[in-house]
């Protein structure tokens, strides 16, 4: 019985997971039945003591995903891997896999644009590219919404699986101004907090705060407490301007390496709709793993994770770690 309420519990939560990986939000339990003739209100938990135990197991559960590619700059996701051929590892620790799956569950995506001055010349490409990426990405089980931010960060359409208000959006977002993004990762991770499908958070921008009120430190760690993976699109440069001393000192590689996301660059209307499928694929082909910690406490301590593939190549993105509870 107990191993059947687990099961039930985790699946449960399963059907509730990101794309980013660690359930820190999971649907609470349902409340249980009042009783139906008086007495004491704990009786029912009493009789049952190791219901709660198992309810608090399934809270346990640890959930990331990943995109494994055939090398490390490569738009060739390997497919069809098994269960047998990944490895977690917990602060060093190897853990057994409890879940596994490459299913296309639902997606909840925020699209964070940049409207301070220094990208003002690329927006209109930015948007007619973006309006028709969301044409070919959202489908009725998805939900997206449109920020943008400079000074502050304004929600200009909020979550909706319509594509019509979210293209119309998209043409209202002004140009000028700072820019915020540390901030605008921190509003747009909090806001995807009670979503339930997988958490994505895609910043149009050239990567430069200027303005926010928040560190990158609080951007990383709201991201992280969310479970969204962050992917950047910055137009600022073209690929192979991007030298690797720049990438190691960006703060949008840092997020997004560290919610297991991806930088993609574009400076021209001709390769933005290239690196826009590639973002597409990344969105959607993730392999789902879950795992219930075999060493507990320390309850809000970062614990970093490891993702190994037993495949020649393999290289796997997925987040750095999560915050325990």
């Amino acid at each position: 019985m107990l191993v059947g309420l687990k099961a039930v519990l985790a699946a449960s939560l399963l059907a509730t997971f990101v794309s980013a990986g660690v359930a820190q939000t999971p649907v609470p339990p349902p409340a249980p039945e009042p009783p139906v003739t008086g007495g004491d209100p704990k009786s029912a938990a009493a009789e049952d003591p190791a219901q709660d135990a198992d309810i608090k197991l399934a809270t346990d559960l640890v959930l990331l995903s990943a995109v494994v590619t055939k090398g490390a700059d490569s738009d060739r996701v390997i497919p069809n891997l098994k269960l047998n051929e990944f490895e977690i590892f917990d602060d060093g620790v190897r853990q057994e896999i409890a879940f596994f799956g490459n299913e296309n569950y639902p997606l909840d995506v925020i699209f964070l644009f940049d409207a301070s001055q220094s990208t003002k010349f690329r927006q209109q490409f930015q948007r007619e590219a973006v309006s028709a990426f969301l044409r070919s990405l959202i489908r009725p089980t998805d939900n997206a919404a449109i920020y943008w931010f400079s000074y502050k960060v304004h929600v200009e359409q909020d979550f909706t699986s319509a594509s019509g208000p979210l293209l119309s959006a998209i043409y209202r977002i002004p140009a000028g101004g700072a820019t915020s993004l540390y901030t605008a990762v921190v509003a747009a991770s909090n806001d995807m907090i009670v979503r339930s499908g997988r958490r994505a958070i895609v910043i149009l921008s050239d990567g430069r705060d200027t303005f926010s009120n928040a560190r990158l430190y609080d951007a990383l760690k709201a991201a992280q407490i969310a479970d969204v993976v962050i992917y950047g699109v910055n137009t600022s440069y073209a690929a192979w301007a991007v030298t690797p001393q720049r990438k190691a000192n960006d703060p949008l590689e840092y997020l997004a390496s560290q919610t297991g996301g991806e930088v993609f660059y574009s400076a021209t209307e001709q390769d933005i709709d290239k690196v826009l499928s590639r973002l597409s694929v990344r969105l959607r082909e993730r392999y789902v793993l879950g795992f219930y910690p075999s060493v507990m406490g320390g309850e809000g301590r970062f614990r970093k994770l490891k993702v190994n593939v037993a495949k020649k190549d393999a290289y796997v993105m997925t987040r750095s770690g999560y915050y325990s509870r």
